[in-house]
């Protein structure tokens, strides 16, 4: 597209404000708030949120009556004079979204407590409609509620939720509902909260709620539509011409979008042509590609202007399971070449019909990726569908285990596809593994669902041993269980023995991770027997490594130091030096830990040079983390510190969530040790909060007893006893070894 002050974000701001179909034309999409993943959990905000609206933006156009009789609804509602439930209804494209943020952004101020936005996909052509209990669920995490405190029944969520906004001031938006049942147990039950509802359908079922439809533009907003996206300075001297066009649209904003737009990059027309050709076209629904409210025609009519090669790009781009990829995904749909297919994409994005969001990476908007499937579906036979869907399959799981060499170093497997993509992305370092499926990772979880969903047992299986370990390491443990739980039994009736172990192992990972070590001994357990019958020492002695990290966290340091002689003696067998010396690495720990510094040292010396010759970044890391804490332990603070700041940078440099709040905790102690009891609060906080996320209840006791210890140290009692009754509800909880030395120090604490 040229470079011209209407070409640019302006242009994409003037359709967004306009209309949620509308966006189609410049790729925006309606999904203001991209939200990861898919099937039973699919939407993501942070851990506590105060506001997640998507941006309004500062082009919006008219809308001043809807606007207005908003806007009077919700101050009535704060009166306790109209009811605090709205409607807004109307067909697609004509700005349900645009108007309902631009809206909660007037009124945000009014309620102080949370803005929360949810979309609810009920017209996504890639996302299965959100089920109220993920709504909830997403709801509850933005409001503070931990997981765990989260039930699992749907009512009980709606009642927990409607507790949590009781006496807040809270301003919900749901958009893109379904139906009456998909939205009745998100709502609020006081007056206190008021409730914005987008919806193609009209909702009857919903109580006491006002209904606000949403008509077309008039006139005089569709012309000033057009010269937002245009440009006024192009448009001078053309206001006759200009109304022509829109009146050619049928003030329909995604149709005045899409001739505001092809005008924009066409640099040698004017108005007056643009307006002829509507006007002389024989089919002029063809050229407009706008028939009634049938927003697919405006498609259909781009459609047809695509040559074969273009055609076939949009037929894969249809087929691709979600809306956002790669050209070497699409090319992979069909087996080209990516280079190829690039080009293609950027002659669809000259079109309109996708966005590149940047270099090398584009969108669908959601309605246009629904036409394109269907595109595909009509022209083209199940079979020739299906060999696209188990290349995309294959695609994804080749690069995921690529990227996985470089993350996992001593369990990565190498897992075989039956069609090896000709083009695959760069990936050679760890940064870019973890950069590549932090931006896949949605996409990982559809092609998974996909998989399972259409009976691909063996590449479901296959995709989700690629997946498993970067899930564990960025912190997404809850995504692991579920993961390793959903594929277990199409292992099973797969075969695929080795990769049911290799589950059991990675669901153990993360019980033992969270503490529930029964649970956890027990998953380690199957994956022994597992990898016993198969063969595979070298996960035999993985296995044993792990149980013996169970067995030190206990205080079972004799048992540990048994169970890691055990895997390495095995890793000696097999050659495997480097993972002989993560079982060293876990020996020191041992020592540390019972209390034998002189050991513990030596091993964790001799093992940064090991590391440095295998490129072991996370393992040196982790060596810097127990050298800090040893040192701290040794009343050596200062050079625990060095030790700690430099464990923590490079924890942040490999994206291991885990690690920071480890070195974050050690920093807190450090801090505490020369009573810097302003930076050691702020250390076990944020600790704290890197804890929370991943739910690793012991590392978040810890976290909240060093900051009642703070605060004790410094006279607030009140304050650091609060924190330490939190920090022994978590360790009894955590069944930890702790509760009798912090009951004993919140009593000194409350005596003071």
């Amino acid at each position: 597209m040229p470079t011209h002050p209407a070409d640019g974000p302006e242009v994409v701001q003037s359709v967004i404000a306009s209309g949620d179909a509308t966006m189609a034309v410049l790729g925006q999409g309606i999904q203001h708030n991209h939200f990861h993943g898919v099937g039973p959990v699919e939407l993501v905000v942070p851990a506590v949120a105060t506001n997640t609206l998507p941006r309004d933006v500062r082009t919006f156009v008219g809308r001043e009556p809807e606007l207005a009789r908003l806007t009077g609804i919700a101050a009535q509602a704060r009166n306790g004079d109209a009811a605090n439930v709205v409607v807004i209804e109307g067909m697609a494209g004509v700005g349900k979204t645009a108007l309902a943020v631009r809206v909660a952004h007037a009124m945000r101020k009014s309620y102080p407590d949370s803005t929360l936005y949810v979309n609810l996909h009920a017209h996504s052509a890639d996302r299965a409609v959100i089920h109220p209990a993920s709504a909830l669920e997403t709801l509850l995490h933005a409001v503070g509620t931990p997981a765990t405190e989260i039930p699992a029944p749907l009512d009980a969520r709606a009642a927990l939720w409607r507790a949590r906004v009781a006496d807040r001031r809270v301003l919900l938006v749901l958009d893109n509902a379904a139906d009456d049942r998909q939205v009745l147990p998100l709502l609020p039950g006081t007056a206190s909260c008021f409730t914005l509802i987008t919806s193609r359908r009209r909702l009857f079922g919903v109580p006491d709620a006002v209904t606000v439809p949403l008509p077309v533009l008039d006139e005089s907003t569709s012309l000033a539509m057009f010269e937002a996206i245009v440009g006024a300075d192009r448009l001078r001297a053309a206001a006759a011409d200009v109304r022509r066009i829109v009146r050619q649209c049928a003030h329909l904003p995604l149709a005045v979008a899409l001739c505001a737009a092809r005008l924009g990059v066409r640099r040698t027309w004017d108005a007056g042509m643009l307006a002829e050709r509507l006007e002389r076209a024989a089919d002029r629904l063809a050229e407009l590609g706008v028939e009634s409210d049938n927003v697919a025609n405006v498609f259909e009519s781009s459609y047809r202007d695509l040559d074969e090669p273009q055609r076939r790009v949009f037929h894969a781009v249809g087929l691709h399971a979600t809306q956002d990829f790669g050209p070497p995904a699409v090319a992979a749909l069909f087996g080209a070449r990516a280079e190829e297919v690039a080009a293609r994409l950027d002659e669809l994005v000259d079109r309109n019909l996708l966005q590149e969001q940047q270099v090398g990476r584009y969108l669908a908007h959601d309605l246009l990726h629904g036409y394109a499937r269907e595109v595909a579906t009509r022209e083209s036979d199940e079979p020739e569908r299906a060999l696209a869907v188990d290349r995309m399959l294959d695609y994804y799981t080749f690069v995921t285990c690529r990227a996985d060499r470089y993350l996992d170093l001593l369990g990565n497997r190498e897992l075989s596809v039956e069609h090896v993509p000709a083009d695959v992305p760069r990936i050679t370092t760890h940064a870019e593994a973890v950069d590549w499926l932090e931006t896949e990772r949605a996409t990982l979880h559809a092609c998974l669902l996909l998989a399972l969903e259409t009976g691909r047992g063996a590449r479901a299986a296959r995709l989700a041993r690629a997946m498993v370990y970067f899930l564990r390491l960025k912190g997404y443990w809850g995504d692991v269980l579920q993961l390793c739980e959903s594929v277990v039994d199409v292992c099973t009736s797969c075969g695929e023995d080795l990769i049911v172990a290799d589950m059991a192992f990675y669901r153990a990972d993360i019980l033992r991770l969270t503490r529930a070590d029964e649970e956890a001994l027990r998953a380690y357990d199957i994956a022994l027997s597992g990898y016993r019958r198969l063969g595979d020492r070298h996960r035999e002695a993985r296995t044993l490594h792990s149980i013996g990290d169970i067995e030190r966290n206990q205080g079972g340091f004799a048992a540990a130091l048994d169970s890691y002689a055990a895997a390495m003696a095995i890793y000696r067998e097999l050659g495997n030096d480097h993972a002989e010396a993560r079982a060293r690495h876990s020996t020191a720990d041992a020592y540390r830990l019972a209390g034998r510094p002189d050991e513990a040292l030596d091993g964790y010396q001799r093992l940064l040079d090991d590391y440095a010759r295998h490129d072991d970044q996370v393992g040196a890391a982790r060596v810097h983390y127990g050298i800090a804490e040893l040192r701290l332990a040794l009343g050596r603070p200062f050079e625990a510190a060095a030790s700690a700041r430099t464990a923590l940078v490079a924890f942040e440099q490999l994206g291991d969530r885990l690690g920071e709040a480890d070195a974050r905790l050690t920093l807190g102690g450090v801090h505490a040790s020369l009573g810097e009891r302003a930076e050691a609060e702020r250390a076990f906080t944020a600790a704290s909060i890197g804890y929370r996320e991943l739910n690793d209840l012991l590392g978040e006791a810890r976290a909240a007893r060093g900051i009642g210890s703070v605060r004790c140290a410094a006279g607030d009692t009140e304050g650091g006893a609060a924190e330490l009754r939190v920090a022994l509800a978590l360790f009894e909880r955590a069944g930890a070894a702790e509760i009798g030395a912090v009951r004993a120090e919140l009593e000194r604490c409350s005596s003071d």
